[in-house]
Protein backbone atom coordinates (compact mmCIF):
# COMPACT_ATOMS: atom_id res chain seq x y z
CA UNK A 1 0.00 0.00 0.00
CA UNK A 2 1.41 3.55 -1.06
CA UNK A 3 2.06 5.95 1.59
CA UNK A 4 -0.53 8.94 1.54
CA UNK A 5 -0.40 12.53 2.17
CA UNK A 6 -2.24 12.19 5.29
CA UNK A 7 0.25 9.65 7.20
CA UNK A 8 2.82 13.06 6.81
CA UNK A 9 3.91 13.89 10.35
CA UNK A 10 6.14 16.98 11.60
CA UNK A 11 7.90 16.89 14.77
CA UNK A 12 10.97 19.15 16.58
CA UNK A 13 13.63 18.53 18.59
CA UNK A 14 15.29 21.67 20.67
CA UNK A 15 19.28 21.34 19.33
CA UNK A 16 21.99 22.84 21.62
CA UNK A 17 23.99 22.86 18.79
CA UNK A 18 23.45 24.40 15.30
CA UNK A 19 25.17 21.10 13.34
CA UNK A 20 24.19 18.83 15.35
CA UNK A 21 20.80 17.35 15.27
CA UNK A 22 18.54 15.89 17.91
CA UNK A 23 15.62 13.33 18.40
CA UNK A 24 11.99 15.04 18.10
CA UNK A 25 10.91 15.54 21.71
CA UNK A 26 7.58 17.45 20.31
CA UNK A 27 4.43 16.44 17.49
CA UNK A 28 3.56 20.17 16.49
CA UNK A 29 0.25 21.10 16.61
CA UNK A 30 -1.60 23.23 13.79
CA UNK A 31 0.75 22.51 10.59
CA UNK A 32 -0.59 22.36 7.58
CA UNK A 33 2.77 22.04 5.32
CA UNK A 34 5.93 21.65 5.29
CA UNK A 35 8.64 21.01 3.25
CA UNK A 36 12.39 19.81 3.53
CA UNK A 37 14.76 21.40 0.57
CA UNK A 38 17.99 20.37 0.16
CA UNK A 39 20.54 23.46 -0.47
CA UNK A 40 22.66 21.05 -2.52
CA UNK A 41 24.83 23.25 -4.79
CA UNK A 42 26.15 21.13 -8.31
CA UNK A 43 28.60 22.72 -11.05
CA UNK A 44 29.04 20.74 -13.77
CA UNK A 45 32.54 21.58 -14.98
CA UNK A 46 33.30 21.78 -18.73
CA UNK A 47 36.90 22.39 -20.48
CA UNK A 48 38.24 22.97 -24.03
CA UNK A 49 37.98 19.36 -24.91
CA UNK A 50 34.22 18.94 -25.14
CA UNK A 51 33.26 21.40 -27.94
CA UNK A 52 29.45 22.22 -28.10
CA UNK A 53 28.21 19.44 -26.05
CA UNK A 54 28.84 21.27 -22.69
CA UNK A 55 30.22 20.31 -19.03
CA UNK A 56 30.59 16.67 -18.51
CA UNK A 57 31.97 16.57 -14.67
CA UNK A 58 29.68 17.59 -11.78
CA UNK A 59 30.92 18.75 -8.65
CA UNK A 60 29.30 19.26 -4.93
CA UNK A 61 30.25 22.78 -4.13
CA UNK A 62 28.24 22.89 -0.83
CA UNK A 63 25.73 21.21 0.80
CA UNK A 64 23.52 22.41 2.97
CA UNK A 65 19.48 22.23 4.05
CA UNK A 66 16.72 24.56 4.19
CA UNK A 67 12.58 24.28 4.22
CA UNK A 68 9.28 25.88 4.77
CA UNK A 69 6.25 25.98 7.49
CA UNK A 70 2.77 26.53 7.23
CA UNK A 71 -0.27 26.49 9.43
CA UNK A 72 -2.63 27.91 12.15
CA UNK A 73 -1.52 29.53 14.87
CA UNK A 74 -2.35 28.20 18.92
CA UNK A 75 -1.70 30.40 21.80
CA UNK A 76 0.20 26.89 23.08
CA UNK A 77 2.47 26.10 19.73
CA UNK A 78 2.93 29.42 18.44
CA UNK A 79 6.00 29.96 20.77
CA UNK A 80 8.22 27.16 19.10
CA UNK A 81 8.10 29.20 16.18
CA UNK A 82 8.47 32.54 17.75
CA UNK A 83 11.14 31.04 19.63
CA UNK A 84 12.92 29.97 16.67
CA UNK A 85 12.70 33.29 14.63
CA UNK A 86 12.80 35.94 17.43
CA UNK A 87 15.13 33.99 20.52
CA UNK A 88 14.24 31.72 23.05
CA UNK A 89 11.93 33.82 25.36
CA UNK A 90 11.92 33.23 29.47
CA UNK A 91 8.21 32.48 30.37
CA UNK A 92 7.10 34.71 33.10
CA UNK A 93 5.79 34.21 36.50
CA UNK A 94 2.44 31.86 36.14
CA UNK A 95 -0.45 30.50 36.09
CA UNK A 96 -0.78 32.12 32.62
CA UNK A 97 2.82 32.14 31.22
CA UNK A 98 4.01 35.10 29.00
CA UNK A 99 6.98 35.22 26.37
CA UNK A 100 8.00 38.66 25.10
CA UNK A 101 9.63 38.76 21.69
CA UNK A 102 10.87 42.08 20.09
CA UNK A 103 13.56 42.42 16.65
CA UNK A 104 16.70 43.28 17.83
CA UNK A 105 18.56 46.09 18.07
CA UNK A 106 21.76 45.86 19.26
CA UNK A 107 22.28 42.30 20.00
CA UNK A 108 21.32 39.21 18.44
CA UNK A 109 18.94 36.87 19.96
CA UNK A 110 20.04 33.15 21.04
CA UNK A 111 17.26 31.34 19.03
CA UNK A 112 15.73 28.01 19.86
CA UNK A 113 17.14 25.50 17.18
CA UNK A 114 15.24 22.99 15.95
CA UNK A 115 16.03 19.51 14.73
CA UNK A 116 12.79 19.04 12.47
CA UNK A 117 11.32 15.37 11.14
CA UNK A 118 9.38 15.33 8.30
CA UNK A 119 7.94 11.91 6.74
CA UNK A 120 5.85 8.91 7.60
CA UNK A 121 6.17 5.89 10.37
CA UNK A 122 6.24 3.46 7.21
CA UNK A 123 8.99 4.10 4.61
CA UNK A 124 10.44 7.02 6.48
CA UNK A 125 11.62 10.54 6.89
CA UNK A 126 14.22 13.11 6.68
CA UNK A 127 15.26 16.42 9.39
CA UNK A 128 16.16 19.37 9.13
CA UNK A 129 18.94 19.54 11.36
CA UNK A 130 19.88 23.45 12.73
CA UNK A 131 16.70 24.48 11.95
CA UNK A 132 15.94 28.26 12.10
CA UNK A 133 13.77 31.04 10.85
CA UNK A 134 14.49 33.41 8.12
CA UNK A 135 11.33 34.99 6.91
CA UNK A 136 8.00 35.13 8.72
CA UNK A 137 4.62 36.25 8.48
CA UNK A 138 1.66 36.37 10.38
CA UNK A 139 -1.71 36.58 8.46
CA UNK A 140 -5.25 37.56 9.64
CA UNK A 141 -8.76 38.06 7.99
CA UNK A 142 -11.94 38.33 9.10
CA UNK A 143 -13.52 34.57 10.04
CA UNK A 144 -10.92 33.05 9.77
CA UNK A 145 -7.60 31.62 11.97
CA UNK A 146 -4.57 33.18 12.83
CA UNK A 147 -1.88 32.05 9.92
CA UNK A 148 1.62 31.57 10.34
CA UNK A 149 4.13 30.72 7.74
CA UNK A 150 7.84 30.94 8.26
CA UNK A 151 11.02 30.07 5.64
CA UNK A 152 13.52 28.32 7.37
CA UNK A 153 17.99 27.99 6.78
CA UNK A 154 19.74 24.99 8.32
CA UNK A 155 22.81 23.36 8.64
CA UNK A 156 22.65 19.88 7.19
CA UNK A 157 19.44 17.24 5.95
CA UNK A 158 19.81 13.75 7.04
CA UNK A 159 17.72 10.26 6.45
CA UNK A 160 15.94 9.31 9.94
CA UNK A 161 12.38 7.86 11.37
CA UNK A 162 9.92 9.50 13.31
CA UNK A 163 9.98 9.47 16.54
CA UNK A 164 6.88 6.98 18.07
CA UNK A 165 5.12 8.00 21.48
CA UNK A 166 4.83 11.58 20.94
CA UNK A 167 1.50 12.76 22.42
CA UNK A 168 -1.36 14.58 20.91
CA UNK A 169 -1.58 17.69 22.80
CA UNK A 170 -4.76 19.62 22.97
CA UNK A 171 -4.11 23.16 21.61
CA UNK A 172 -6.58 26.40 21.54
CA UNK A 173 -6.51 27.96 18.12
CA UNK A 174 -5.73 31.74 17.38
CA UNK A 175 -8.87 32.52 15.73
CA UNK A 176 -10.26 36.51 14.23
CA UNK A 177 -13.23 36.44 16.72
CA UNK A 178 -10.30 36.76 19.80
CA UNK A 179 -9.38 40.08 18.80
CA UNK A 180 -10.50 41.91 21.98
CA UNK A 181 -8.68 45.68 21.22
CA UNK A 182 -6.81 47.15 18.27
CA UNK A 183 -5.32 50.69 18.14
CA UNK A 184 -3.86 53.15 15.81
CA UNK A 185 -1.69 55.82 16.89
CA UNK A 186 0.09 58.78 15.27
CA UNK A 187 3.88 58.22 16.04
CA UNK A 188 4.18 61.38 18.15
CA UNK A 189 1.26 59.53 20.13
CA UNK A 190 1.46 56.32 22.66
CA UNK A 191 1.40 53.17 21.30
CA UNK A 192 -1.90 51.23 22.24
CA UNK A 193 -3.62 54.68 23.24
CA UNK A 194 -6.09 55.47 19.98
CA UNK A 195 -8.63 52.48 19.78
CA UNK A 196 -10.30 51.42 16.34
CA UNK A 197 -13.97 49.87 16.21
CA UNK A 198 -13.08 46.21 15.51
CA UNK A 199 -14.86 46.47 11.70
CA UNK A 200 -12.36 48.50 11.05
CA UNK A 201 -9.80 45.67 10.18
CA UNK A 202 -10.24 43.85 7.33
CA UNK A 203 -7.14 41.72 7.31
CA UNK A 204 -4.02 42.18 7.81
CA UNK A 205 -0.01 40.45 6.84
CA UNK A 206 2.65 41.09 8.96
CA UNK A 207 5.84 39.99 7.74
CA UNK A 208 9.39 39.95 9.06
CA UNK A 209 12.44 38.96 6.97
CA UNK A 210 15.72 38.52 9.37
CA UNK A 211 18.64 38.17 6.36
CA UNK A 212 20.13 34.72 7.25
CA UNK A 213 22.23 32.80 5.65
CA UNK A 214 24.18 30.11 5.80
CA UNK A 215 28.42 30.71 5.93
CA UNK A 216 29.99 28.31 3.61
CA UNK A 217 34.23 28.45 4.01
CA UNK A 218 37.27 26.25 2.19
CA UNK A 219 37.60 22.89 3.84
CA UNK A 220 33.98 21.56 3.94
CA UNK A 221 30.77 21.33 1.69
CA UNK A 222 28.60 22.20 4.94
CA UNK A 223 28.22 25.19 6.88
CA UNK A 224 29.71 25.79 9.90
CA UNK A 225 27.61 28.67 11.15
CA UNK A 226 25.46 31.36 10.11
CA UNK A 227 25.06 35.13 9.79
CA UNK A 228 22.24 37.38 9.99
CA UNK A 229 22.14 40.75 8.71
CA UNK A 230 19.82 43.88 9.08
CA UNK A 231 16.31 42.90 9.59
CA UNK A 232 13.46 44.67 8.07
CA UNK A 233 9.45 43.83 8.05
CA UNK A 234 6.30 45.03 6.29
CA UNK A 235 2.58 45.48 7.75
CA UNK A 236 0.17 44.69 5.64
CA UNK A 237 -3.56 46.60 6.55
CA UNK A 238 -6.80 46.52 4.71
CA UNK A 239 -8.88 49.28 7.13
CA UNK A 240 -12.20 50.03 5.99
CA UNK A 241 -13.17 53.00 4.33
CA UNK A 242 -13.79 55.64 7.03
CA UNK A 243 -12.77 58.77 8.64
CA UNK A 244 -9.63 57.24 10.02
CA UNK A 245 -8.75 55.56 6.85
CA UNK A 246 -9.40 58.52 5.16
CA UNK A 247 -7.04 60.65 7.54
CA UNK A 248 -3.97 58.54 6.77
CA UNK A 249 -4.37 59.29 3.21
CA UNK A 250 -4.87 62.59 3.44
CA UNK A 251 -1.43 62.41 5.25
CA UNK A 252 0.18 61.46 2.01
CA UNK A 253 -2.59 63.49 -0.37
CA UNK A 254 -1.04 66.63 1.64
CA UNK A 255 2.93 65.55 0.89
CA UNK A 256 3.98 64.30 4.57
CA UNK A 257 5.17 61.05 6.06
CA UNK A 258 2.21 58.70 6.73
CA UNK A 259 3.57 57.37 10.21
CA UNK A 260 1.93 55.28 12.25
CA UNK A 261 1.86 52.70 15.30
CA UNK A 262 -0.42 49.31 15.44
CA UNK A 263 -1.36 46.85 18.13
CA UNK A 264 -3.70 44.53 18.12
CA UNK A 265 -4.63 42.36 21.19
CA UNK A 266 -6.19 38.51 21.22
CA UNK A 267 -7.91 37.04 23.70
CA UNK A 268 -8.67 33.44 23.13
CA UNK A 269 -9.97 32.92 27.53
CA UNK A 270 -7.59 32.78 30.86
CA UNK A 271 -4.15 32.84 30.20
CA UNK A 272 -4.14 32.75 26.51
CA UNK A 273 -3.15 36.33 25.04
CA UNK A 274 -1.21 37.74 21.85
CA UNK A 275 0.06 40.76 21.48
CA UNK A 276 1.36 42.19 18.00
CA UNK A 277 3.28 46.18 18.49
CA UNK A 278 4.08 47.45 14.65
CA UNK A 279 6.12 51.05 14.42
CA UNK A 280 5.89 51.80 10.47
CA UNK A 281 5.87 54.30 7.71
CA UNK A 282 3.36 54.13 4.52
CA UNK A 283 6.33 53.18 2.25
CA UNK A 284 4.39 52.26 -1.10
CA UNK A 285 1.12 53.38 -2.73
CA UNK A 286 -2.13 53.17 -0.86
CA UNK A 287 -4.88 50.81 -2.54
CA UNK A 288 -7.69 53.30 -2.12
CA UNK A 289 -11.04 52.22 -2.71
CA UNK A 290 -10.77 48.44 -2.72
CA UNK A 291 -14.02 45.71 -2.61
CA UNK A 292 -14.00 44.22 0.76
CA UNK A 293 -17.43 42.14 0.43
CA UNK A 294 -19.22 45.16 -0.71
CA UNK A 295 -17.55 47.49 1.69
CA UNK A 296 -15.02 50.15 0.63
CA UNK A 297 -11.72 49.25 2.55
CA UNK A 298 -8.12 50.84 1.76
CA UNK A 299 -4.68 49.03 1.53
CA UNK A 300 -1.68 50.42 3.41
CA UNK A 301 1.74 48.95 3.71
CA UNK A 302 3.44 49.92 6.49
CA UNK A 303 7.66 49.91 6.31
CA UNK A 304 9.42 48.88 9.35
CA UNK A 305 10.91 52.25 10.86
CA UNK A 306 12.38 52.38 14.30
CA UNK A 307 10.35 54.42 16.96
CA UNK A 308 12.50 56.29 19.58
CA UNK A 309 9.81 56.14 22.28
CA UNK A 310 8.72 52.73 22.07
CA UNK A 311 12.28 51.81 21.49
CA UNK A 312 11.74 49.87 18.41
CA UNK A 313 9.70 48.93 15.58
CA UNK A 314 8.03 45.01 16.37
CA UNK A 315 7.09 43.99 19.41
CA UNK A 316 5.19 40.69 20.10
CA UNK A 317 4.04 38.80 23.22
CA UNK A 318 2.12 35.73 24.07
CA UNK A 319 0.73 34.12 26.67
CA UNK A 320 -0.63 30.81 27.24
CA UNK A 321 -0.76 27.88 30.17
CA UNK A 322 2.35 26.43 29.09
CA UNK A 323 5.96 26.77 31.28
CA UNK A 324 8.03 24.56 29.18
CA UNK A 325 8.33 23.76 25.65
CA UNK A 326 9.09 19.94 25.09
Amino acid sequence: MPAVTTDLRVQAGTQSVWTTGVTPTVALRGVTGFKIKPDQQIDILSDMLLNYSGGDTPVVARNGGGGSVDGWASYEDLAYWLDNFFGQATPGAGPGYTRAYAAPITTLPTLRVLSLVHGDATVGAYRLIGGIGNTFTLKQEVGKELIFSQELIGSTIDATTLAGALSVRTVTPIVSGDVSTMFLDSWAGTMGSTALTKCTLRNLTLTVNASRQNRYCVGALTAADYVTKPWEGTLDLMLEWNSVSKGLIDTMVGGAKSMHQFEVNYSGGTNKTLKVQFAGTVSEAPDIFQDNDGVVAVGLKLKSTYHPTFANWLKMSLTSATQTLA
